[in-house]
């Protein structure tokens, strides 16, 4: 936690500027700090790096906690707390000290937000059948052949996405071929107790 406040307060100094005090003990900080991060191992990944980095800065403060605590009324021992504002004291000393270390932290974080969104575009499983039973308590089932005579079981428990009035027409369903968009999700069944597969309907298309 304490790390990625820390980071997050050095990225955000990209923006907007603070005017900070000229003392020889921060420049001593800063330097301790961007040597301790440039040392770092990029096999570590971004979140094993991050903690790392905000760790070095934490380590190269504490000498000069009391100083900290004095000039800056920043409270080491509530880094967890405090550490936006070590963040701030300290980030724009280390962009113009260590720019190449600013920049790892820079890339790791977009690579963690393309990580993000590749999980985000994640496309759904897609089936197409004939819809042979639906079952309506305690929600909706449809029971599906699909075309390889495999039988298979769609639960509606979101919102669908179809152009077909699921809301008000969904038993006019039964007997009709259909092509369906789902997601798979682990479930634990307390009648098997294990755990096991359902398929959720994400989307819906009458063929």
């Amino acid at each position: 936690m304490r790390s990625r406040i820390l980071i997050a307060s050095i990225a955000l100094l990209m923006l907007f500027s603070t005017n900070l005090k000229a003392q020889d003990y921060l420049d001593k900080i800063v330097e301790q700090a961007c040597d301790c991060v440039g040392k770092l191992s990029e096999d570590l990944g971004t979140e094993g790096f991050t903690m790392q980095a905000g760790l070095c800065m934490i380590q190269a403060a504490e000498p000069y906690s009391k100083k900290l605590m004095k000039d800056y009324d920043i409270d080491l021992s509530k880094a967890d707390v405090e550490g936006e504002a070590l963040g701030r004291l300290l980030g724009l000393k280390m962009i113009t000290a260590c720019p190449e270390v600013i920049m790892r932290l820079a890339e790791l974080a977009n690579d963690s937000e393309e990580e993000f969104e590749a999980v985000d575009e994640y496309e759904f499983l897609s089936s197409s059948g004939l819809i042979t039973e639906i079952i309506e308590e305690p929600f909706v089932v449809f029971t599906m052949k699909e075309e390889s005579g495999k039988v298979v079981k769609m639960y509606w428990l979101t919102f669908v996405d179809s152009e077909f009035a699921m809301m008000s027409q969904y038993s006019a369903l039964l007997g009709r071929k259909v092509t369906i968009e789902y997601s798979e999700v682990e479930i634990f069944d307390p009648r098997l107790k294990e755990y096991r597969n359902i398929n959720i309907i994400e989307a819906l298309a009458v063929n």
